[in-house]
């Protein structure tokens, strides 16, 4: 019986995927999420109790 794979996950790992090829590395990866923060504040969303 094949395993059942959720299509987001999948999704989501392959994003991953990409990102860690395109940085090359931990810190590279890092950097590259704050710009893209930097460049869309919009997007940010924060947790405020």
């Amino acid at each position: 019986m094949e395993e059942w794979k959720d299509p987001i996950v999948e999704e989501v790992r392959k994003a991953r995927e990409e990102l860690m090829e395109e940085a090359g590395d931990l810190e590279t990866l890092f950097k590259l999420l704050k710009a893209g923060e930097a460049k869309h504040p919009e997007r940010i969303v924060e947790y405020s109790e």
